[in-house]
């Protein structure tokens, strides 16, 4: 009669081990972004989805994201046969992000016989980075009487994407696009108005409408030119001052 107890002991904590044997512990994980490109201050939105692929249900021990740290929380703590949970998120590109930005996720489950399981992804994003510069110099060291004064403006592609450019000036074109390092030069003129010519320029540059994105980025550039004095007036005012000069030494 003893005997017979122990044997169904026995049975009895084998057959959990046994059911455990046959749970076949399996899931996967993707991570898109919702843009391909991007820029510091945009947003990237980035769905994160778990499946389980498996014949047993997963407890959760972990999600650990590469950008927004510990997304533990915001999964179920089980993740039962069959079943799919997908969350988004959001990321505001900042200026210390690296260029591609590579955003993975790991996620850790434990099976019912209490061993490990964990998957990952990433999504990339390309991160480009649009600048320019706008300067404008005098030609002309002192501008004759009558003539104008003469100005050069140089646009400067500084960025890694090409820029539409947009100056206020009508003597250039509306609209043009500049290659990245590409330099534009235009000379233009501007008459005197008493003593001096001056030429102020104002540009408004934006990525090409391919990226969808809707910055904008102005700059602007200003210099003056010295007018000269008309010869018959320089001669009067020798005249005038000969005249106190000799005056004063009598």
């Amino acid at each position: 009669m003893h005997r017979v107890l122990s044997v169904a002991v026995v049975l009895l904590l084998v057959v959990p081990t046994c059911l455990y044997a046959q749970c076949e512990p399996g899931f996967t994980v993707t991570k898109t972004a919702d843009v391909e490109v991007s820029i510091v201050g945009e947003c990237v939105e980035y769905t994160i989805v778990v499946e389980n692929t498996g014949t047993c249900e997963l407890t959760l021990a972990g999600v650990d994201d590469s950008l927004m740290g510990d997304l533990t929380a915001h999964f179920w703590s089980v993740l039962m046969v069959g079943a799919t949970e997908a969350r988004t998120f959001s990321h505001i590109v900042q200026p210390e992000d690296p260029d591609p930005l590579i955003n993975t996720v790991t996620f850790t489950y434990t099976d019912p016989s209490g061993d490990t399981q964990m998957d990952m992804a990433a999504a990339v994003a390309d991160l480009i980075h649009p600048s320019f510069t706008v300067s404008v110099h005098c030609l002309t060291p002192e501008v004759p009487p009558g003539e104008d004064a003469e100005f050069q403006v140089i646009i400067v592609n500084t960025g890694d994407v090409d820029l539409v450019i947009n100056p206020d000036d009508p003597g250039l074109p509306d609209s043009f696009t500049l290659p990245t390092g590409d330099v534009f030069v235009h000379v233009t003129s501007v008459p005197c108005v008493d003593d001096q010519a001056c030429y102020t320029i104002g540009v408004l540059a934006t990525l090409p409408e391919e990226y969808g994105l809707p910055n904008q980025y102005a700059a602007g550039a200003s210099d003056c030119c010295p007018c000269g004095v008309n010869p018959a007036e320089e001669n009067t005012w020798g005249r005038v001052k000969s005249l106190f000069r000799s005056e004063a030494g009598d």
